[in-house]
């Protein structure tokens, strides 16, 4: 008896659709990474690492005394590295140099106080002078109004002396006039009588005048007499305010001379002052050479210098800023063209542990030399790269292998 097989149940067209895609997939993904940039490059922070020098100094090579951090330290600007051998010549210039700036100070200070002895002895001076001023307004007066009354006692004297002759004369000119009359007019006995009577009566009026006016002339001379001293009293007061006066002037005249003096001394002593102060200036510059300061906020790299030993052209020290991390990867020069700034790269390689995203941040113009070599001994070693620096997204997952090797992928 014949036994049919039993038909098979078609596929259908769901598999044969499935590997299509499938297929198309993994095309993609070929062309995809075909048209990536690889390249070798080095872990790098942001603004490089800086090896920090010892400071230019003046007794040659720079010798470390003591080194103040370790690697992997985090230090601040102006923290410092290292401290070199000449520090402590330094500090004791700076001790000298601090000790001259207060000993000038002092004598600058002692010549300010010379010169304010010198201008309170000038202000009595002119003190003084104002007083005598016064006195002396006051002393001319007197002796002006002194002088007034000689005057006026001079013009009383040849008043009367003229009001005296003016009578004298009047009368005598009425007995000349009788005398005449008698000449001419032959009188009689009894008018010439009666006229020489008349004549007697005018010559006792003189004789009387004449009397009085000796008495007044008394008086006149004795009230002219003391104007006369008083004014003489009062020039003499005069002579005496303006004598003490022009000693004043003198005592003064002195004192300017020696307030310019101290003066002087004060601004020599003040140039001193300020010369020293400027030398303390320089020696705490010279003192900051004998430290080695951290130039940037950042981590301590390495140390490259010990105690005891010269620093050489690696520094005290090397400090990197790793706020921002980036990797420096060596893009052969034909496939540099490919690369722009903005793009997304992959970063892997052993010392991660994961990979690692980021973006192209500048493309290198030079094309050099690679500097970053593959493991596999059996690749060319000698290529020409450009350097291309990619930003890191994660920069804390990297902060601690600065300079290590990794691998870039550079998205198209």
């Amino acid at each position: 008896m014949m036994r049919i097989s039993p038909r098979r149940k078609p596929l259908g067209l769901r598999p044969l659709v499935l590997l299509l895609v499938l297929g198309a997939a993994a095309v993609a993904q070929g062309q995809s990474e075909s048209r990536q940039v690889a390249a070798l490059g080095k872990i790098i922070p942001g603004e490089g690492v800086v090896n920090v020098a010892a400071p230019a100094g003046e007794t040659g090579q720079a010798i470390v005394a003591e080194v103040s951090v370790t690697p992997g330290q985090t230090v601040k600007k102006g923290d410092p590295l290292a401290v070199l051998t000449t520090k402590p010549l330094l500090e004791a210039a700076v001790f000298a140099a601090q000790k001259s700036a207060a000993a000038a100070q002092a004598d600058a200070a002692a010549a300010q106080a010379g010169i304010e002895v010198a201008q309170k002895q000038v202000a009595v001076f002119d003190h003084q002078l104002q007083s005598l001023d016064a006195r002396v307004s006051a002393a001319q007066k007197e002796a002006s109004a002194a002088q007034m009354g000689v005057d006026q006692a001079q013009k009383a004297i040849a008043r009367a002396e003229a009001e005296y002759q003016a009578a004298v004369a009047r009368l005598q000119g009425e007995i000349d006039e009788h005398t005449r009359l008698i000449k001419e007019w032959d009188p009689g006995t009894k008018d010439r009588v009666q006229i020489q009577s008349q004549q007697r009566i005018l010559a006792l009026e003189i004789k009387k005048l004449g009397s009085t006016k000796a008495a007044q002339d008394n008086e006149l001379k004795s009230a002219y007499n003391t104007a006369q001293a008083q004014a003489d009293a009062a020039a003499a007061q005069v002579d005496v305010v303006a004598s003490e006066r022009q000693s004043i002037l003198d005592q003064k005249a002195i004192a300017e001379v020696q307030l310019a003096q101290v003066q002087a001394q004060a601004d020599a002593a003040a140039a001193q002052a300020a010369a020293a102060q400027e030398q303390v200036r320089q020696a705490q510059a010279r003192l900051a050479t004998g430290t080695v300061f951290s130039p940037l906020n950042g981590v301590v790299v390495s140390v490259n210098a010990w105690p005891g030993t010269a620093v050489e052209l690696g520094g005290v020290a090397s400090v990197a800023d790793t706020t921002e991390m980036f990797v420096e990867a060596e893009v052969y020069v034909d496939d540099v063209s490919k690369v722009k700034a903005g793009q997304a790269a992959t970063v892997s390689g052993q010392p991660l542990g994961k990979e690692l995203t980021g973006k192209v941040d500048r493309v290198g113009v030079q094309v050099a030399a690679n500097a970053v070599f593959s493991r596999d001994p059996t690749a060319f070693a000698d290529q020409r790269v450009v350097k291309v620096r990619i930003k890191l997204d994660d920069p804390a997952a990297v902060r601690s292998l600065i300079g290590a090797q990794v691998t870039v992928k550079i998205k198209p």
